[in-house]
């Protein structure tokens, strides 16, 4: 069973999901948007109305509910999991089985708040479904859920249902080139001898980059730590000493040299150094630098994007930080410019944001760039995760990524390839068009960004 954390995303590969709501001491229901993130009237399902949209929505006792995906019209955007109610010592304990798939989504009491919440999203996206461990509150449903109206007693029936694509067979992988296999065999040998205690994480790490088939591919891997003064305990702990020694392992797979550039990020951005095979054990506790008041994305991602301009291979950035953005304006330019580069960004969020890091989940969702060049999850306390989930994490959308960039030219067409010349590689690519960028977004697509 696959645990989610909030903020988490993750793949439906099923068209009829079963969901248990398991929100304890709340009332509940499933509400269907259009894409404008507006509930469709009449279109939900809780204990009154138990079945809508000529059954693609169904309710049963104990709050269990069946979302036939296949059947929902081409209107529906997403579907929403409400709960109403006091939610101060409401816990959540949601289950969803989907095809032979089984994911929870638990939350202590006190992780909510007011008197609605917004557990879990299922959406539509490039043509397949996701959900999403939101657990957002409000005052009002109608603050989540504009439009919504559960006093219909009668829903409506769904349009005629829109033809539903087979979902393609997967793709046989593609072969580890010999260059890479020696090359990889020749890193974990030197894990072996220089940091045992990486090795497992190593091989965990093949695990999940083999899912996705990314185990073919090369990368020059970034490690981008905010240092602003909020950090400070993640540092002491050792919880950035950690995640340094899983970034080094999944760059042990990925990179070209199996090492890790770091850059650190507070007022402004500076070099951290190279994490290697032979230097990880204590790398951070030797770092020298001052924690600064601010966090600023803008500076890192500059950096990120002016070493990625003569990088050989495509970077992978995994950007850890703690809280939203104090230049939110500058850092939504860089992200829109930098999607016509062969970067993408992995933004992990650490601890409790009373924002909900509403930017960081703008910044994975927002309109107006070439590719979707980035995902965000948060993890409440990295040293509760466990490592295999942690890696499951870390390289969740960079196939999908891959599979734009190649289809826009941005990455060469074989997997693991060099980048394709360039011109003006020491000039920033051409932006897209920044009156696209500035489109509204439907508020579900932003989530309170």
């Amino acid at each position: 069973m696959l645990m989610l954390v909030k903020g988490q995303r993750q793949p439906l590969g099923s068209a009829e999901l079963h969901l248990t709501a398991g929100v304890s001491g709340a009332d509940t229901a499933l509400i269907a948007l259009d894409a404008q993130g507006r509930a469709l009237q009449g279109a939900f399902v809780n204990a009154a109305v138990p079945r809508a949209l000529e059954g693609a929505l169904t309710w049963a006792p104990g709050d269990a509910y069946t979302l036939r995906l296949g059947a929902l019209s081409a209107e529906v955007d997403a579907v929403v999991l409400v709960a109403t109610g006091d939610l101060a010592r409401a816990s959540v304990e949601s289950l969803l089985a989907v095809g032979a798939e089984q994911l929870a989504f638990e939350l202590g009491a006190g992780a909510l708040s007011g008197r609605a919440a917004r557990v879990l999203l299922v959406y539509r996206r490039s043509g397949l479904w996701r959900v999403y461990a939101a657990a957002e509150s409000a005052a009002s449903l109608g603050a989540l859920v504009p439009g919504v109206d559960l006093s219909v007693s009668t829903p409506r029936g769904a349009p005629t249902p829109a033809t539903v694509a087979a979902t393609p067979a997967p793709r046989p992988p593609a072969p580890i080139t010999l260059a890479k296999a020696e090359r990889q065999k020749v890193l974990l040998a030197k894990a072996e001898r220089a940091a045992p205690d990486v090795v497992p994480l190593i091989q965990l790490a093949k695990s999940s980059l083999h899912k996705r088939g990314l185990d073919v591919e090369t990368f020059e891997v970034k490690l981008v730590l905010d240092v602003s003064i909020s950090m400070r305990g993640l540092f002491a702990s050792g919880a950035v000493q950690r995640l340094a020694e899983r970034s080094l392992a999944l760059s042990a797979r990925l990179d070209d040299n199996g090492e890790v550039e770091v850059i650190l990020f507070g007022r402004g951005a500076r070099d951290g150094g190279t994490v290697q095979l032979d230097n990880v054990n204590g790398f951070v506790g030797r770092m020298r630098f001052e924690f600064d008041p601010v966090t600023q994305y803008a500076p890192a991602m500059q950096a990120v994007r002016q070493q990625a301009r003569t990088a050989a291979y495509p970077t992978l950035v995994l950007f850890i930080t703690d809280g939203d953005a104090h230049d939110a304006d500058a850092a939504t330019r860089e992200m829109v410019d930098a999607s016509r580069e062969p970067i993408f960004w992995k933004f992990m969020a650490i601890g409790a944001s009373g924002s909900g890091f509403r930017f960081l989940t703008q910044l994975d969702t927002m309109s107006g760039r070439a590719v979707d060049n980035a995902n965000f999850f948060s993890v409440a306390d990295p040293a509760r995760m466990g490592d295999q989930q942690l890696f499951e994490l870390l390289s969740e959308e960079i196939d999908a990524w891959l599979e734009a960039a190649r289809a826009a030219g941005i990455v060469g067409s074989a997997p693991g390839s060099p980048l394709p010349p360039r011109a003006g590689v020491r000039g920033a690519p051409t932006p897209p068009d920044r009156e696209t960028a500035e489109r509204a977004v439907p508020w579900w697509k932003k989530l309170f960004g």
